[in-house]
């Protein structure tokens, strides 16, 4: 059966709403109260002026002084008068200044009188060309054994891969009267950034450097164009897998290898070869033995390892140690324990070369020492060895990287340290916490050094390029150092002064620098010159003049 179908149209449907409700508006408008002004005069208050005599005068004789000023009995009488007056008050007079002669209250007076004469001069600006045009900044500054060559290091700061650049070290002689600020007496190139340069402390051809891929550079300069001795490139297996961020020479013969050498022994030491110590961002510390025999070469005595459990809790995360952990947490934490930390600066103790100090990028300040050091043995690394730790004492740790580290010359427990918390710490190593804390308010401070020659002067460089010399010596101290800690019974002790900012410097040669100082070095020898280097490649030759052995104590 089939059925027929057929189109339909269907109508649509409206349904229109019942609602009534309409929207309504209202202007409206609003004032606000309308100013008023008040004027209000005010007067200063009327002064009274009022003359005084030191010596008594009767109003009759004051009166009959007036009236006969051509009288020569009266000026006689003033005479008279006037002797008597000086009579009366001289041994009054002479008591006051014989007590101001021992008195502490001008102790400051004449010092900082002679401290605001222009004593410091900024005598050179150094400039290395090739640096500039490739936008490398300064990263190390060393003064030979000399104090005539000053090395410069040139790499960049900011890396964001993998380093194409080309890295610089330059020699200048500051004390030449021929010397040019942009031609230096040496340069070399380095197939890497070079972030740190060392001359060795009594050699004075010797120079030691650092790169940003963890190569060690020695040179020789007593060795005509045959300047590069050697270099550790090709043996990253037994080196730094990272940048060298510090580079120290170590005495030959350390303390603790003085107790093992007998007379016979001592005849033959050899003086062919020498120590280096290196730091990097690897975490690792290397101690290195130069072979200057044919064929020269770089050897590999002992590599430490810093880890972050070497480094005491920050304060604000104590509390966690009162938690209940789970047991992913408590992994995790002993995975980031075992997790090398960025070493960023180090220091070796002027008095006992067995021991330094390092900081670390995250605020660690760590004493160390290679006390277990042979270095009659090559290191022989292994997959799995487990690389010990220097670490002996860890100091209170600061919040962000730490920049500088110094170790004091005079006080064999006394250390200086700067970092991203824009203070200057300075610690006794008996001591946790910190002696003095330092809040310069002219900005982040970038550098700190004592001076080399008088034990309680320190400079501070600043991210605005000033230099801010201190004076550690109390008020109440009559020009001597009262921070002799050398005993377990003085750790508890604190200071309740404050060094005295003593003056700051700034450069006048270059007024459009727009770079920041980074370091800063003494030179060993003399101790009128300074040198501090900044981002933008610049380096600064500082004469101080008599500007600070006019305020040191005398040494005896």
């Amino acid at each position: 059966m089939i059925t027929e179908f057929t189109d339909e149209v269907l109508h649509g449907i409206k349904c229109d709403s019942k609602s009534s409700r309409n929207k309504s508006f209202v202007e409206a408008q609003m004032q606000s109260e309308p100013y008023k002004i008040y004027h209000r005069g005010i007067q200063s208050k009327r002064y009274k002026t009022q003359e005084i005599q030191t010596d008594w005068l009767h109003q009759d004789e004051e009166l009959n002084n007036t009236d006969n000023k051509n009288d020569s009995k009266t000026q006689r009488t003033k005479e008279t008068k006037l002797i008597n007056f000086l009579k009366r008050i001289e041994p009054i007079m002479t008591k006051e200044i014989q007590n101001n002669i021992t008195s502490k209250a001008f102790k400051r007076l004449e010092s900082r009188k002679i401290f605001n004469r222009v004593d410091a001069l900024e005598k050179y600006l150094l400039i290395l060309d090739k640096a500039k045009e490739d936008k490398l900044s300064v990263t190390g500054l060393s003064w030979n054994s000399t104090g005539a060559l000053l090395a410069i290091s040139y790499g960049s700061i900011c890396h964001t891969d993998w380093c194409t650049h080309v890295g610089y070290a330059a020699l200048w002689n500051v004390t030449s009267s021929t010397l040019e600020s942009n031609n230096p007496k040496h340069k070399y190139t380095t197939n890497s950034c070079l972030m740190c340069i060392k001359c060795h402390p009594t050699i004075p051809s010797l120079l030691a450097g650092g790169t940003y891929t963890g190569n060690v550079v020695i040179w020789d300069l007593s060795r005509g164009n045959d300047y590069m001795l050697t270099n550790t490139e090709g043996t990253t297996e037994i080196g730094h897998k990272d940048c060298i961020n510090q580079i120290e020479w170590i005495s030959n013969y350390l303390q603790s290898d003085f107790q093992s050498l007998n007379l016979n022994n001592m005849k033959n030491i050899h003086i062919k070869s020498y120590r280096l110590l290196t730091a990097g961002s690897d975490g690792r510390i290397i101690c290195w033995q130069i072979d200057l025999h044919p064929p020269e070469k770089i050897n590999c005595i002992k590599i430490f390892q810093i880890r972050n459990k070497d480094q005491t809790s920050l304060p604000m995360y104590s509390y966690s140690n009162s938690l209940n952990h789970s047991t992913l947490r408590s992994n995790l934490s002993d995975l980031n324990n075992e997790r090398s930390v960025n070493i960023t600066c180090l220091s070796i103790s002027k008095n006992n070369p067995d021991k330094f100090i390092v900081g670390t990028e995250v605020g660690g300040l760590l004493i160390c020492e290679m006390d277990s050091v042979n270095w009659d043995t090559n290191h022989q690394e292994s997959v799995n060895e487990y690389k010990q730790s220097p670490v002996k004492f860890s100091l209170a740790r600061q919040v962000g990287p730490i920049y500088s580290v110094d170790w004091s010359a005079f006080h064999h427990n006394l250390i200086l340290s700067c970092g991203l918390n824009q203070g200057v710490q300075i610690f006794n190593v008996l001591q946790k916490s910190p002696l003095i804390n330092i809040n310069p308010s002219e900005g982040l401070i970038s550098g700190a050094k004592f001076s080399p020659h008088y034990p309680n002067i320190f400079i501070c460089i600043t991210e605005f390029n000033q230099i801010l010399i201190y004076d550690l010596a109390d008020d109440d101290s009559d020009g001597e150092m009262q921070i002799q800690m050398t005993t377990m019974e003085d750790v508890d002790r604190e200071y309740n002064y404050q060094p005295t900012l003593m003056h700051t410097l700034t450069s006048v040669i270059d007024n459009t620098n727009q770079g920041s100082l980074i370091t800063v070095e003494f030179n060993h020898k003399s101790s009128r010159l300074l040198a501090t280097g900044s981002t933008d490649g610049n380096t600064y030759i500082w004469d101080l003049g008599t500007l600070i052995n006019e305020l040191s104590p005398k040494i005896t």
